[in-house]
């Protein structure tokens, strides 16, 4: 058991380490996660021009939707988070609620879509190296964007093992974090997870302090 313990520990620091290396933001990631609506825009100030495009995107998805129904066939893929996955996600609560959402929503699509044979997944990977995730150092755990598109394509190709097993983590290696993770009971997971959050989010102020 201690030694179980030990590499729970050690995993935890691994992770932070991926994370202590690479907080700064670059001026294009900002401009990324401004395109993202990550700034926290209103409606009232949003540009005319991404509202159309909000519109139009959600327009075309309603149109591929028909086409697949009078088909049937088809495949609807949806990205959520790990974190969904996990026990919990202190300070990130948002973020995981809304992620959770996804999931709940792919869930029940997956079940009205069933009679046309329709296939809904929602992928729930962890850590990728992305421009957002500001991970510029890719390892076994943290794979590039590159090779996790590889792995969600197969994933979308081989389909749903079973039909209301929606919800997968296509890459290997997350599905073996996540499995690992949810060994250790809530308890210590809440008082680790808090507490190694709590140390990345002083480091992450500190640096914007700086550059102020």
């Amino acid at each position: 058991m201690k030694t179980v313990y030990f590499i729970f520990f050690f995993h935890i620091l691994l992770m932070y380490c991926y994370f202590c290396d690479h907080m700064n933001e670059t001026k294009e990631e900002k401009t990324n996660m401004r395109n993202n609506h990550l700034s926290r825009v209103t409606i009232e100030i949003l540009p005319s021009d991404e509202d159309n495009d909000i519109f139009d995107i959600n327009d075309s998805l309603l149109d591929e939707l028909i086409d697949m129904i009078k088909k049937k066939k088809g495949l609807i893929l949806y990205t959520s988070s790990g974190v969904t996955s996990l026990k919990s996600c202190p300070l990130y609560t948002i973020y995981g609620s809304v992620k959770d959402a996804i999931c709940s929503f792919a869930n029940s699509l997956s079940v009205e879509l069933k009679e046309y044979n329709i296939q809904v997944q929602c992928h729930v990977p962890l850590f990728i190296v992305t421009k957002l995730s500001k991970i510029k150092n890719p390892g076994i755990f943290v794979p590039t964007s590159d090779i996790y598109a590889k792995c969600a394509i197969q994933k979308m190709r081989e389909g749903n093992v079973f039909s209301y097993k929606v919800i997968s983590s296509p890459y290997l290696f997350h599905k073996l974090q996540i499995f690992f993770y949810n060994c250790f009971p809530k308890v210590i997971f809440d008082i680790v997870t808090l507490e190694f959050l709590k140390i990345v989010r002083l480091r992450a102020l500190k640096k914007f302090k700086k550059r102020e």
